[in-house]
């Protein structure tokens, strides 16, 4: 099935976060919770305009609506106004 976001809002695969540091040191689940959000936008609404399906961005942690729908987990709908920044090619979240 196909989701199309409606008006604003973006489709964004979130990448999980990490359970350990680069440094290898164990992160509890409590605190991952609080790490910045990110992902890969999989398709935009008709009225969005500063991002495009593939482009990385980074979120706020409490902006976006959860997607479990037919096995879709990880997916969240968030408005464009939502994204904080657009990460460029190259550049590590």
């Amino acid at each position: 099935m196909k989701i199309r976001p409606h008006n604003d809002r973006v489709l964004v695969k979130r990448d999980l976060d990490p359970e350990k540091s680069p440094g290898g040191i164990i992160i509890p689940e409590r605190l991952r919770e609080f790490s910045a959000q990110h992902g890969e936008v999989l398709a935009i609404g008709p009225m969005c305009r500063d991002v495009k399906p593939g482009d990385r961005v980074v979120f706020g942690r409490f902006a976006f609506s959860e997607m479990n729908h037919r096995g879709r987990e990880g997916e969240v709908i968030i408005r464009e106004t939502d994204i904080h920044a657009v990460v460029e090619p190259g550049d590590v979240v």
